[in-house]
């Protein structure tokens, strides 16, 4: 199998271990040291679904670039503790602010920075929203943000304008769907679990798809199979486009500081390219890098889509001066 080698087999300087939030559950994390001399630090948090045995091969990558770097799980996710112990496969509908709050409390427990270095954000998608949502709550923490096609509003037709968000939560809260699968597909739900259905799930439907990422996937969900998480419910859907509204609608976000970079794929079927640059506009320092032809799933795609996202993250450490910090 791929993932019994290298890149997307676990490293061996990597190590994990397991955070419990104020709630008593119990979220995993893992380190991974940077090799050779530390350029900086880099807290990572991934998209909704996604598990840490899946970013081996972006820790590898991490580490060569001089970075020391910590994955945080996030609660509903993976092998971590999961909101619906009935049906573990349910994805979380607990606010970005829960979500924040525990990273706060990760980074203050597990976290150690060189403060003359950059420690930098690193997130995708969801955990994007998450991060700008730690950021406004925890001014001074980052030197910089690097948001991988982050969740600030939806490319799919049915949320894709603010009037069709309101009406998609109208309903949801309504018609008490909260734990209701918003996809057919999800009907059959076990068959979609299988090697079969999960080869299925993770062929490449792009030129830009890099096969043996996506099959690496599969095979970490298909033998692994406390790391599956379902796909969009009412209620997971309504929560987080309820935090987009208001962060578009809110005054504080004009008020982080801090350089952020947006890398907007511009296939991206999931995240809109449009409201990346809308953001883009609102904050302060805010720099959108577009990857053409690359779809959503960035940290999957080919080499020369991926390494975009490197490529720009090298450029802000080195462009880092400390000076112009004052750490927290």
């Amino acid at each position: 199998m791929l993932i019994d080698s290298v890149p997307f087999s676990r490293p061996d300087s990597f190590y994990s271990g397991n955070f419990y939030n104020q709630s008593g559950y119990h979220i995993r994390y893992g380190v991974m040291p940077a090799a050779g001399n530390e350029r900086a630090t880099i807290l990572m948090t991934g998209a909704q679904k996604s598990f840490m045995e899946e970013h081996y091969e972006n820790f590898r990558t991490l580490s060569g670039m001089g970075c020391k770097t910590y994955y945080f799980e996030g609660y509903g996710n993976g092998g971590s503790d999961h909101q619906y112990t009935q049906d573990l496969r349910k994805p979380c509908t607990l606010s970005t602010e829960y979500h924040a709050r525990d990273l706060q409390d990760f980074i203050g427990m597990h976290v150690t920075q060189d403060k003359s270095k950059p420690f930098i954000h690193l997130s995708n998608c969801l955990g994007s929203l998450i991060s700008l949502e730690y950021i406004l709550s925890t001014p001074g923490m980052f030197t910089s943000a690097i948001m991988v096609a982050p969740m600030l509003g939806s490319s799919l037709k049915w949320i894709n304008t603010p009037e069709k968000e309101e009406a998609f939560i109208e309903h949801a809260n309504q018609a008490h769907l909260e734990c209701t699968y918003i996809s057919r597909k999800n009907v059959d739900e076990e068959q979609q679990w299988t090697y079969e259905g999960l080869m299925e799930k993770y062929k490449p439907s792009s030129p830009s798809n890099d096969p043996d990422r996506h099959q690496a996937r599969a095979e970490w969900l298909c033998n692994y199979p406390h790391l599956q998480i379902g796909d969009f419910t009412y209620g997971n859907a309504a929560v987080n486009l309820k935090k987009v509204r208001e962060f578009r609608e809110s005054e504080n976000i004009r008020d982080i500081t801090i350089p952020i970079k947006i890398i907007s794929p511009t296939d991206d079927n999931i995240s809109s390219p449009e409201a990346h640059h809308s953001f883009a506009k609102i904050f302060k320092n805010c720099t959108v890098i577009t990857v053409k032809d690359a779809q959503h799933m960035l940290f999957r795609e080919k080499d020369e889509y991926r390494d975009i996202v490197f490529q720009e993250l090298d450029k802000e450490i080195s462009a880092f001066k400390p000076l112009n910090f004052q750490p927290k």
